[in-house]
């Protein structure tokens, strides 16, 4: 379900992956691209981000699907390796960052322009694993690597969900951060403000769209100005897509789409 691609800046295809498996340009499995953590039932799986200052390097953060142990994990690809065609580097794949995730990723850069934020999500769970609930994850990845033991933590109770399926976004221009949930409770979209200078989710700012309808899809347009979502669950025979200003008098004021 969840996939992600890369490309250079001529738009030439670098690599992809399904958060299990990734493979090069020449649509080959990678070198040493194999069982990744990701899930091929997970809603977002995994994304790639380019290592600040290395060219060549490039980071693939996966999110298992729910019910997995596995949680959030990263691993490195060196395009320089297998002649050119990259390779995941032994010793730093799986590299765990949260124990137990919903199916939900995003990243977007950073306001000083020089490092990238990566989000995870970890759910409500009842038994618990040692995770602080509720809570988007904010990662830091630099030239010097992932900010693996100083992640920023932003608890966001009003999204809290039994169901770990559905997408989360941040905004182009790292102002917003959305998050779907697709059933259990809490179902619907929850939109909050998000600060790419310091990776936190203002949760004072969450606003509750869709409640008890289920989304899974979400993304929000080029110049940042409209979050689009995909309605509708397995129960649910209707199925829309809204277009909802996130700035603005007409904040959180959806239009359907068909």
């Amino acid at each position: 379900e969840g996939v992600s691609s890369i490309s250079d800046t001529q738009g030439n295809l670098l690599f992809y992956t399904d958060g299990e498996t990734v493979y090069n340009r020449n649509h080959q499995v990678m070198t040493n691209g194999t069982g990744l953590l990701g899930g091929d039932s997970s809603s977002q799986s995994g994304v790639i981000v380019p290592r600040p200052n290395r060219p060549d390097e490039y980071y693939i953060f996966t999110v298992a699907a729910q019910g997995s142990t596995n949680g959030m994990n990263y691993s490195l690809v060196d395009l320089t390796l297998s002649g050119g065609l990259g390779a995941v580097v032994p010793g730093i794949k799986n590299i765990n960052l949260i124990s137990d995730t919903a199916e939900k990723i995003s990243a977007v850069q950073s306001a000083d322009g020089q490092t990238i934020w990566v989000t995870g999500y970890a759910p409500f769970t009842p038994t618990g694993t040692g995770n602080t609930h509720d809570t988007v994850w904010s990662f830091r990845v630099a030239e010097v690597g992932v900010f693996a033991n100083s992640p920023v933590k932003s608890t966001v109770s009003i999204a809290r969900t039994t169901d770990e399926r559905g997408y989360m976004k941040i905004s182009p221009d790292g102002s917003k951060i959305a998050i779907a949930n697709f059933a259990g409770q809490n179902e619907g979209v929850y939109l909050f403000d998000y600060d790419n200078a310091n990776g936190m989710v203002d949760a004072t700012t969450g606003i509750a769209l869709f409640p008890s309808e289920g989304s899974y899809g979400i993304e929000f347009s080029p110049n940042g100005q409209y979050l689009y979502s995909h309605s509708g669950t397995f129960d649910n025979p209707e199925h829309n897509v809204r277009q909802i200003p996130v700035t603005g008098a007409g904040l959180g004021v959806a239009r359907v789409m068909g």
